[in-house]
Parts: C-alpha cells; sequence; structure tokens
C-alpha cells in the first residue's frame, strides 16, 4: 500500500491547493479585512448531559452582531477538533443555528452525537436567518441583503 502523502493524486492535489484556496477567496467578495474583531461575548452557559451549550455574541464584521451557540463536549483532547456548523436555508429564516439544537426529521440534533466524538462545534445565524432574521418575511430581507452586498463587492457568506 502506497502512502496517502507518495500518492501521484494527492501530490497533484497538494500542488494546486494554492490556486484553489485563492479561488475560494476570491468568491467571498470584498471581506472587511481591516475590521479587528473584539472578544466574544458570553451571554450564558448551559450545562447538559456530556456538553456545555454557551450563547455568544460575535464581532466578525462589525457591521451586526452575530449570535452564536457553542456546544463544548465534556470530554474532550486538548487542544479539540472543532466543526462550524452550518445550519440549511429551506426557507425556514427563523431557525438559524438553532437548527443544531433541533435537529429536523432529516438530520438529528447535534448534541445527540457531536459529543461523543468530543468535537467543539460552533453555529452562528447566518445574514438574515434567527436572530439575524430583520425583516418578517425573510425571503424579501435575504433578498434586499444579498442585492445591496453584491452592488457593494459583497456576498453574505463573505460578510
Amino acid at each position: 500500500m502506497v502512502p496517502i502523502c507518495q500518492n501521484s493524486h494527492f501530490k497533484g492535489f497538494a500542488a494546486g491547493q494554492s490556486h484553489r484556496r485563492k479561488e475560494l477567496w476570491s468568491l467571498l467578495g470584498d471581506l472587511p479585512w481591516q475590521h479587528r474583531s473584539s472578544p466574544a461575548k458570553l451571554v450564558k452557559t448551559e450545562e447538559h448531559d456530556g456538553y456545555k451549550l454557551e450563547h455568544l455574541v460575535l464581532d466578525l464584521n462589525g457591521q451586526e452582531p452575530v449570535p452564536a451557540l457553542l456546544l463544548i463536549p465534556d470530554k474532550r483532547q486538548t487542544p479539540a477538533p472543532g466543526l462550524l456548523y452550518i445550519h440549511w436555508h429551506a426557507g425556514m429564516y427563523e431557525l438559524g443555528k438553532e437548527q443544531l439544537l433541533k435537529g429536523l426529521r432529516c438530520s438529528p440534533p447535534t448534541p445527540q452525537c457531536v459529543p461523543r466524538k468530543a468535537w467543539l462545534t460552533l453555529a452562528i445565524d447566518s445574514w438574515c436567518f434567527g436572530e439575524r432574521q430583520h425583516n418578517a418575511d425573510g425571503h424579501t430581507g435575504e433578498v434586499d441583503a444579498f442585492k445591496l452586498m453584491l452592488w457593494q463587492g459583497q456576498v453574505l457568506f463573505g460578510i
């Protein structure tokens, strides 16, 4: 068996990785590089069986506070691996980061499986979802925010 680092497919992948990384960064639009984030604000902590749940407010871009949930397994290595949980869209604008806890018919709530893996898990409300849904009609709010950001050379996920 050939070690993965000596496999020709892996070498080709590694050689193009820098190019792909630059391309991915470019797809995020004009990023707020000049912004220096302040530390996360801890709103509250909940103790659960097998994990602790922190409710946070993050300063990711200087434009809008970002509500977040951080799931911290009781049994984990230090440093621990991390998972950025991105909630789905499906027109469920009110759900956002809470999908991490509630789950859906097609996916279990994360606290049922991630603490056993000992991964730290961070979930945020994406623009126009959860606590960041500023328009009662989530679709209209998202379309308006999306268009405005495009006119400014930005994209929702980049900002």
